[in-house]
């Protein structure tokens, strides 16, 4: 069964945690689709990622692999990739799927407005 998260301040840590530690050390795609903009633009795959942590943002703990700040989380992808959210702004979601996928839902004012696909290039489905 599907693991639906609702991500708030009080879980936060532990989310990017389980993240992490699903995306450490494995080669993964990322696919975004956007729903704010019309026409709504094909979706974006970006493949061959894997989390960064050779020269961090400063304050940036490597051993974590994430970064915690004012309610915004940052996972460093590469030098100039990041999943990242404000929890002031967005409400997020994360779903750890049985197939191994991992979807994050961004929403603001009540609208879905982001959602990124993670999938493992090594998955076999």
């Amino acid at each position: 069964m599907d693991n639906n998260i609702q991500v708030n301040y009080g879980n936060c840590g532990e989310v990017a945690k389980e993240l992490v530690s699903r995306l450490r050390g494995r080669s993964f795609s990322i696919e975004y689709f956007e729903s704010n903009i019309y026409p709504e633009p094909p979706p974006k795959r970006i493949p061959g990622l894997r989390l960064y942590d050779e020269d961090p943002i400063p304050g940036f703990d490597a051993s974590l692999g994430y970064h915690l700040e004012a309610d915004i989380l940052t996972i460093l992808v590469s030098p100039k990739r990041k999943l990242e959210w404000n929890l002031n702004i967005e409400e997020v979601s994360v779903t750890f799927c049985e197939n191994g996928r991992i979807m994050i839902e961004k929403t603001l004012l009540n609208a879905v407005f982001y959602i990124m696909v993670l999938s493992f290039d090594d998955a076999k489905s």
